[in-house]
């Protein structure tokens, strides 16, 4: 038992240090370019994120936003909950 336990860490050891790190070849790239590029591919682009782009109203004022989805002829949605929309960790 001690010798396979032995045996098992030694290969994982090797094969840690032997394996090159997948994307992480020197001289190639460097942190800050890596990271605009990333942040190039990530950053929302025009009409990707349609749901900012809608006029809130607040909801200190629901009357308010009453009269003018009557007026618009549009529903009026009513998001409330107590904690956070996407739960707590």
């Amino acid at each position: 038992m001690r010798f396979q336990l032995r045996a098992a860490t030694i290969a994982l050891t090797m094969t840690l240090i032997a394996t090159p790190v997948y994307g992480q070849e020197r001289g190639k790239t460097s942190p800050e370019s890596d990271l605009k590029t990333l942040h190039r591919l990530i950053k929302p682009v025009t009409g990707e994120a349609r749901w900012a782009e809608v006029p809130w109203m607040p909801s200190a004022n629901i009357w308010a936003a009453r009269k003018k989805a009557v007026e618009e002829g549009r529903p009026l949605l009513i998001w409330y909950m107590a904690g956070e929309p996407l739960g707590v960790c």
